[in-house]
């Protein structure tokens, strides 16, 4: 998935980047997932960047101005919480309409 096909109003040279999936919660970043650091009541998901980068982030959306390694991209977002039900509300839309599942249980 191209991130210019899901991000308005992206820098042109950003916009054929390749992303695999989304995350809010460093804990279930995979490779070249987009993360996004959400302030939260209790927990600031900007203190998880490092970790989600060490897990195979490549893409971090924030409101904050943040300095982080040239290979990363880096989104500041006024509301990072909008942005990733946006995408999610995208990506789930782009999904068959259709799903036929077949199961049974010993031949009964």
């Amino acid at each position: 998935m191209y991130l210019g096909n899901f991000v308005k109003n992206i820098e042109k040279k950003y916009s054929k980047l390749n992303f695999s999936g989304l995350a809010f919660s460093s804990k279930h970043v995979k490779k070249n997932n987009i993360f996004f650091a959400i302030k939260g009541n209790k927990v600031d998901g900007n203190n998880y960047i490092h970790d989600a980068i060490r897990r195979g982030a490549r893409i971090i959306v924030s409101d904050k101005n943040l300095k982080i390694k040239k290979d990363i991209v880096f989104i500041k977002n006024k509301n990072p919480r909008k942005l990733l039900s946006e995408l999610s509300y995208q990506l789930l839309t782009n999904k068959t309409k259709n799903l036929i599942a077949v199961t049974g249980t010993n031949g009964k």
